[in-house]
């Protein structure tokens, strides 16, 4: 007997819908991008670690709420900004985690089409004049609003695009943005700290706890023939991942 055929699968809009809090935000539902994204740990462990490892803030990034009970006892749920959301589906480093942030991309996109947008069509009467006028204006402050408030994670995204998951330790720098402190000052300071050994690569635990990755390449050191060149070598380039950035901005985070 043959087997039934796979069943559709819904529209991602459908499976993660945007929705506004009352404050006016785009967000989405966390346990519903935790489902989509197949996660196998239990929802509230999950949440709550990604909260601690990433240094997500209540009120900025997610708000909490208490779900109608349907008989049992009711659950604490999260609405996230799509920041956050992108961040949660880009470490679980898997393929429903590049659909999801691929989506909040595109929502991102269309909401600033949504203040930039098209020409408006001439209205031909001063209400619809007055009232284009008004809606165009609401949208512009709700957007305003809500880039502004993402802003600080801006450089953060920005830079993890520079690779699949990890960073070099110049962007990295940049990102921490700790006062003084760029490429080589990064590099000192961890030597210092005992996180890279002298010659700037991570220490095994750090490895193994997903702060750091270490890229192996291989190059030419001079033209063939030239004196001093003895053919292909290997070179390790240290690099830091999204949780080590998470990691190293409460690390090093300035004083209030």
């Amino acid at each position: 007997m043959q087997g039934s055929a796979p069943m559709p699968q819904a529209p991602i809009h459908e499976l993660i819908p945007l929705q506004k809090s009352r404050g006016g935000r785009n967000v989405v539902s966390a346990r519903v991008l935790w489902q989509f994204l197949g996660v196998g740990t239990e929802f509230a462990k999950w949440f709550t670690r990604r909260v601690e490892e990433y240094g997500f803030k209540a009120g900025e990034d997610y708000s909490s709420f208490v779900a109608e009970s349907t008989g049992g006892r009711p659950a604490e749920e999260f609405a996230i900004t799509l920041d956050m959301a992108k961040e949660l589906a880009m470490v679980e480093r898997n393929d429903q985690g590049q659909q999801a942030r691929r989506y909040f991309i595109d929502c991102e996109r269309k909401l600033r089409e949504l203040v930039q947008g098209p020409a408006l069509i001439l209205p031909t009467t001063y209400k619809e004049a007055l009232k284009q006028l008004i809606e165009k204006e609401e949208q512009r402050e709700a957007m305003e609003q809500q880039l502004a408030l993402a802003a600080p994670k801006v450089a953060f995204y920005e830079a993890v695009a520079v690779s699949t998951n990890c960073v070099p330790m110049r962007a990295a720098a940049n990102v921490l943005k700790i006062p003084g402190v760029g490429r080589n000052k990064l590099f000192e300071m961890l030597r210092v700290d005992g996180i890279l050994s002298k010659n700037n690569q991570p220490l095994a635990t750090y490895i193994k706890q997903g702060y750091f990755e270490v890229e192996l390449k291989t190059y030419e050191p001079g033209p063939k023939g030239e004196k001093g060149a003895k053919g292909t070598r290997l070179a390790n380039t240290t690099r830091v991942t999204p949780k080590g950035l998470g990691w190293l901005q409460k690390r090093y985070k300035p004083a209030a």
